[in-house]
């Protein structure tokens, strides 16, 4: 296993557990918060040490985007996949689906 107690950044930015403090900052603000005023203590959290906070990886801004699932061609799908579901071939309905950052006002 790595050694994440060096004062290196980089060793800190390609490890596993730092994309997943990134995508839970992404839906958590209070995390994003927690970091921006103490990354070392936050890091720590996630099993990965620095030294300095100066050294404390830039966290990546969320990327604000509208996620829309319009009606699908169930059926159509089923069959051309070789469904073996209970449903296929019946009609489903589908609605718009948006996905929201948490802590965004609508």
């Amino acid at each position: 296993m790595p050694n994440h107690s060096e004062n290196s950044t980089t060793s800190v930015e390609l490890d596993w557990r730092f994309a997943e403090l990134v995508a839970r900052t992404w839906l958590e603000p209070d995390l994003a918060e927690r970091y921006g005023a103490d990354p070392c203590a936050v890091l720590a959290e996630f099993g990965l040490l620095i030294a300095d906070p100066g050294d404390a990886p830039r966290l990546e801004p969320v990327a604000e985007f509208e996620l829309i699932i319009d009606e699908l061609d169930w059926s159509a799908a089923a069959g051309a996949l070789g469904c073996g579901l209970p449903n296929c071939g019946t009609d489903a309905e589908f609605v718009s689906v948006p996905v929201r950052r948490a802590g965004l006002a609508e």
